[in-house]
């Protein structure tokens, strides 16, 4: 069964979406950041958001802070990801292009 995964680029603000859409809908909230080289890890207070992923019963809502680099413009701040269950989810936390978890869903391509 696939299910529809939104990708919001927040634009900085994506701890503050995450966490009322969290104190909202419930669910398991995972943010990460990456380090000085890259490596993903659990983000800390002040972190910008690398990757961040909210699911549960029925749903699930993955985004980022963006690239302060590359601001959006009106409508460009949204994908579709299209997921499906995959055998074995994979332990640690999900790279950038993939939103494998615990859950065992995988994104396999954004519209």
């Amino acid at each position: 069964m696939q299910k529809i995964a939104p990708y919001i680029n927040f634009q900085g603000r994506a701890r503050e979406a995450m966490e009322l859409y969290h104190s909202i809908l419930g669910g398991k909230l995972e943010l990460y950041a990456a380090d000085e080289t890259g490596q993903t890890r659990p983000a800390q207070p002040g972190d910008r958001i690398q990757h961040a992923r909210l699911a549960g019963d029925g749903f699930l809502l993955i985004g980022s802070d963006g690239h302060p680099k590359y601001p959006t413009t009106a409508g460009d701040n949204m994908a579709v990801g299209f997921t499906r269950p995959t055998r074995q989810a994979r332990p640690g936390p999900p790279s950038p292009a993939t939103a494998s978890s615990t859950h065992a869903w995988q994104v396999t391509g954004f519209y």
